[in-house]
């Protein structure tokens, strides 16, 4: 799985707590191996490899819209995090 945090590739086989410093939080475009695309708004922090999920999983959370999910990595193509810039109606 590809991981870039603000234009910058990182390990995917390590743990990141990725927090956003934006009023907006982050844009965050997941791409699937089988093509398919996901975009979760205003994300305020992604957490690769989060321990008291699963080893093999991506979470995303959104204090702003309250809510957030977890993605298996092994269907990841790339994960692409970058800063919003408004707030978005939907996650």
């Amino acid at each position: 799985m590809k991981l870039v945090y603000l234009n910058k590739e990182l390990d995917s086989s390590l743990e990141h707590e990725l927090f956003s410093e934006n009023e907006f939080g982050f844009k965050v475009t997941v791409t699937y191996k089988d093509s398919r695309i996901d975009i979760m708004n205003n994300c305020t922090e992604v957490h690769n490899k989060y321990e008291s999920l699963r080893d093999d999983c991506i979470a995303f959370e959104s204090d702003i819209h309250f809510t957030g999910c977890d993605r298996t990595n092994c269907d990841i193509e790339s994960v692409i995090i970058e800063n919003a810039n408004k707030i978005e109606k939907n996650f």
